[in-house]
């Protein structure tokens, strides 16, 4: 009886180490461009290369469950602004854009430049870019398929604008804010 009970109990642990393995290698993997329990901003700019303003700035406020980044529109004359980071990352691994806005006052939107996207919109510097997120007043979690969106594979560099709009043209900026608590890449192990 003891070898019965011995046996069973070695074979109860032995599965229970590969289902806590199997849910182990489900478990999404992440990289943070934001998180509002390690808040750093330090990656995210507001100016372009040429030292031009992108018409916006962020910084970290506090709020009920952490710090949160906050964009705000400093252009009386511009509609829109942005920042933004440069990311280098394998597509294949992290496929998936997450971002959890807490509040915007107007409109806000994300997109995707690089210049290895095929057939896609070019902006004002002949740069290729995808909109991601259009503008949108919406709250909440937001997922995006780069893959999918993008056309992109493997490891890529892009550069990732999160800015503000006011979804009218002859509208300026100034003032008008967009709050998120993270903004993540999602991968799988």
């Amino acid at each position: 009886m003891k070898k019965v009970t011995v046996l069973f109990l070695i074979c109860l642990a032995s599965v229970a180490g590969l289902v806590s393995f199997a849910t182990a290698a489900m478990m999404p993997d992440y990289i943070y461009l934001f998180d509002k329990n390690k808040p750093d901003l330090t990656n995210w700019r507001d100016k372009f290369e040429d030292n031009a303003s992108s018409n916006v700035k962020i910084f970290l406020e506090d709020s009920p469950e952490g710090k949160v980044a906050v964009i705000e529109g400093l252009s009386d004359k511009e509609s829109f602004g942005c920042v933004y980071q440069d990311v280098t990352v394998d597509v294949n691994k992290y496929p998936v854009l997450e971002i959890d806005v807490n509040s915007a006052s107007k409109m806000w939107y994300i997109i995707i430049g690089c210049e290895n996207l095929k057939d896609k919109e070019v902006d004002f510097d002949n740069n290729k870019f995808v909109r991601l997120q259009f503008d949108t007043d919406r709250v909440g979690k937001h997922t995006y398929n780069l893959k999918a969106l993008t056309g992109l594979s493997g490891e890529q560099t892009f550069r990732l604008k999160v800015g503000v709009a006011t979804g009218d043209v002859y509208i300026p900026a100034v003032g008008i804010k967009m709050v998120f608590r993270s903004l993540k890449l999602v991968g799988t192990k």
